[in-house]
């Protein structure tokens, strides 16, 4: 912007006119408002910068508690897992252990019925061939009784029927 009168200010150097106070005053007024922009624009970069490292300082808090909070998570997960492994592993030798003794027991006990058995089919043996012999000499016995008739005798497996003449 020109202005008519500043020419002459220079050039009669009288500091006391209007003239030149008015130009030395916009001079000093545009020099304090730049100095002025200049000091508000550095505060607002300065204050960016501070506040984006705050920002990044603030996440990397973040990431790191998130971090700890994940390991140790993922520790107690590792940890809940080992502890169900061995529970589980505990668990099958129980039932590996409880197992093999009701297979011992049903064993034993198979084994005593099968005894049992074969002393039932023993003593079964010598009772049905005592009773063979008392018929054999109950018929004796009877036999002059009941000349002519037909009479049942036992043998292992059936009955017999015998007529005595």
């Amino acid at each position: 912007m020109y202005y008519p009168d500043t020419h002459l200010c220079f050039q009669e150097k009288n500091i006391y006119s209007p003239n030149v106070f008015f130009i030395r005053s916009r001079s000093r007024n545009r020099k304090a408002a730049d100095k002025g922009k200049r000091t508000m624009v550095f505060v607002f970069i300065t204050a960016g910068i501070i506040s984006l490292l705050a920002a990044t300082i603030g996440a990397l808090i973040a990431f790191k508690i998130q971090s700890r909070v994940l390991r140790n998570t993922g520790l107690e997960h590792e940890a809940w897992q080992l502890a169900q492994e061995a529970h589980q592993s505990v668990w099958e030798g129980n039932q590996r252990k409880q197992a093999l003794e009701l297979e011992h027991e049903l064993t034993r006990q198979v084994q005593q019925i099968q005894e049992a058995w074969q002393r039932w089919e023993v003593h079964d043996t010598q009772r049905l061939a005592k009773l063979i012999v008392h018929t054999h000499n109950l018929l004796h016995f009877l036999e002059p009784i009941c000349a002519g008739e037909t009479y049942p005798i036992a043998t292992s497996n059936r009955w017999i029927f015998v007529k005595h003449n």
